[in-house]
């Protein structure tokens, strides 16, 4: 699913899909201690990964 998990929260991505809404409901029933929010993905997905993978480290 690609979302990414930080202190708050656990943004999910979204597709326009019909079962988008299952998919925060799954991630929040997973992180009850996070606010799982869905965020539309399609502009990240263009450069090529999502949310976790945007959101790793940079080669030196």
């Amino acid at each position: 699913m690609n979302f990414y998990i930080g202190n708050a929260a656990v943004i999910v991505p979204q597709y326009g899909a019909p079962n988008d809404r299952a998919a925060v409901d799954v991630v929040q029933a997973l992180f009850p201690g996070r606010v799982a929010i869905g965020l539309r993905a399609d502009h990240v997905l263009t450069g090529g990964g999502s949310f976790h993978c945007i959101s790793q480290q940079v080669p030196a």
